[in-house]
């Protein structure tokens, strides 16, 4: 069924990609800008290895900023509970900054974490911590956990 569902989405945007030029132009744009920072991209991410269950997203907006330093989502069941900054150093680090709230609302996360090496032991603990952690959400705050699900699904 989700499959299904996914598939139509699929569809359903090619269909108006063929009929929207000014869409198609500006991703072209879009692909451009990546392609040119790729390569720095690739290097940061190889860098670093995904810690399962936590994910590492790349949005299009950094991907195309990507020069020196780039910035990713790092995901718990598709909900960023972090950002991970690579940097052309080597010199990774990870930030809570803005998520603290939802973090301690939703995972019971008090780790607050401000430009800390991602190779050191604080970060090491924030990923032990939601490795730990059993299942996606505290349920009495369930309310948009099934997008975030979904959206993991799909990326």
């Amino acid at each position: 069924m989700i499959q299904r569902n996914f598939n139509n989405v699929i569809i359903q945007t090619r269909h108006l990609l063929t009929q929207n030029n000014e869409w198609r132009k500006r991703h072209q744009g879009y692909a451009q800008k990546i392609t040119q920072n790729l390569g720095f991209i690739q290097s940061v991410r190889e860098s670093f290895r995904q810690w399962h269950p936590l994910t590492v997203y790349l949005n299009t907006t950094s991907a195309q900023n990507a020069k020196r330093t780039v910035v990713f989502d790092l995901r718990y069941y598709g909900q960023t509970v972090a950002r991970l900054t690579g940097h052309e150093s080597g010199k990774h680090k990870l930030s809570t900054k803005g998520f603290e709230i939802k973090n301690l609302r939703d995972f019971d996360c008090d780790i607050q974490l401000y430009g800390i090496d991602w190779a050191g032991s604080e970060a090491a603990a924030f990923r032990k911590f939601f490795k730990n952690r059993k299942g996606p959400r505290k349920m009495e705050n369930n309310s948009g956990n099934e997008e975030h699900r979904l959206e993991s699904l799909w990326i």
